[in-house]
């Protein structure tokens, strides 16, 4: 299986994953070190949301602990989510790994992948003003 690689930042560009799964990738792996009080709320969703887009396995690795000498206090849950969007193995925010087995014959790629048929290049057909005038 061909695995594309990305790091927390690029989670929220849809565009990159579509990309990834259109050169060949059927895993997506992501690397992070997001924190606690402000990646963590976000994190499942946005995995969840990259694997169905692409129905593709996406594999997240997070750190988990304190960053450094801060305070900042990193989110973990390392997870692993298949095709269809099911968070199918996951850790909590203590050190640890996973064991799992991907198949890659799964349903998700018998299905049609939503963001691969979709206009990359969409634009506006009139130009929007650059300033709005306020209400009265």
């Amino acid at each position: 299986m061909k695995i594309g690689c990305s790091i927390c930042y690029d989670l929220r560009f849809p565009e990159l994953y579509g990309a990834l799964v259109e050169r060949g990738a059927q895993i997506l792996v992501m690397v992070a070190a997001m924190s606690k009080v402000h990646g963590a709320p976000h994190l499942e969703v946005l995995l969840r949301a990259r694997a169905i887009e692409t129905q593709a396995y996406v594999v997240a690795a997070t750190q988990c602990g304190i960053y450094g000498s801060s305070d900042n206090e990193l989110a973990g849950h390392s997870m692993v989510v298949d095709p269809w969007g099911v968070v199918i193995g996951s850790l909590g925010d203590e050190p640890g790994y996973l064991n799992l087995e991907l198949d890659s014959g799964s349903p998700g790629k018998q299905g049609v992948a939503c963001c691969l048929g979709r206009a990359r290049d969409v634009r506006v057909p009139f130009d929007a003003p650059s300033e709005v005038e306020p209400s009265s």
